[in-house]
């Protein structure tokens, strides 16, 4: 038990000094925005990559809970509403989100992310950011139509 929290008391030691070390190393504003960028870039990656990987366990979980004849319609389903799905947030959802705001309430522009240039580090992380609520988002439908299994129609879930 000592151990542990020694080993905790070092990695917290550690997580206090880092920032400090890292604000002298980089006395440049360019390079501290350019290297914040990519952390917070590297950071919504993972974190979306663990919420995609969550659709692979639902699809396990639901077909689980169905006949074994319906095994291979919930893993296709399960891929259509993640397939469907992240291209709809693509062409639709992002822009309402995070589009020129009408009155405050829906975006205007950005659909098809036209608003981003993939070539600068702020338009990478806006497709990272992109990837996150898109997995979110396909998740949530996945989840909502559990219940349903074999008796819906594929296209129509993806959608929702």
């Amino acid at each position: 038990m000592l151990r542990k929290l020694y080993k905790l008391f070092i990695l917290l030691s550690i997580n206090m000094i880092l920032p400090g070390i890292s604000n002298i190393a980089y006395a440049n504003n360019d390079v501290t925005a350019n290297n914040n960028i990519a952390i917070d870039t590297v950071w919504t990656l993972i974190a979306a990559f663990l919420v995609f990987f969550m659709q692979a366990g639902f699809a396990m979980v639901e077909t689980g809970f169905t006949r074994a004849k319906s095994a291979c319609n919930i893993m296709m389903k399960n891929l259509m509403d993640f397939s469907v799905g992240s291209i709809a947030y693509w062409a639709i959802e992002y822009g309402i989100m995070f589009g020129t705001s009408i009155l405050d309430f829906f975006g205007k522009d950005g659909f098809f992310l036209s608003m981003v240039n993939p070539l600068t580090a702020d338009g990478l992380w806006q497709f990272a950011y992109w990837f996150f609520p898109s997995s979110i988002c396909c998740n949530s439908s996945n989840n909502s139509f559990w219940s349903h299994g074999r008796e819906n129609k594929i296209c129509f879930l993806s959608l929702v």
